[in-house]
């Protein structure tokens, strides 16, 4: 995903999915690994749960792009993810420590327009 959004040039060697199905057993050698959700996955959350898991993996990331920041803005607003609704999720289900991430990634926005 992170190379999806442009975020990094480096491309993983095994593939990590967050599943309902996290205790599926797959072949050996096929470079999948499947993780188990904070919450069970829905139609209804998987969007917002794949945005908090990637903005929890920044910190260890390799990143290239110069504005992360904006790249991740950018494809929440594209994805029509509410800010409050991502918040609140990651309060709910996620560590302190993601949700701190969360709420700067999108404080940044909200104090450079208050603060100019």
């Amino acid at each position: 995903m992170l190379n999806r959004l442009g975020l990094s040039t480096l491309l993983p060697r095994d593939i990590e999915i967050t599943t309902n199905r996290y205790g599926a057993k797959l072949p050996e050698g096929c470079h999948i690994v499947t993780c188990k959700p904070a919450v069970p996955v829905t139609d209804e959350n998987w969007k917002l749960l794949q945005f908090i898991d990637l903005v929890s993996e920044l910190p260890n990331a390799h990143i290239d792009a110069e504005n992360p920041k904006q790249l991740l803005r950018q494809y929440a607003k594209k994805k029509q993810l509410d800010t409050l609704t991502l918040i609140f999720t990651a309060r709910r289900f996620y560590s302190p420590k993601v949700l701190i991430l969360l709420v700067d990634l999108f404080m940044d926005v909200e104090y450079e327009v208050t603060s100019g």
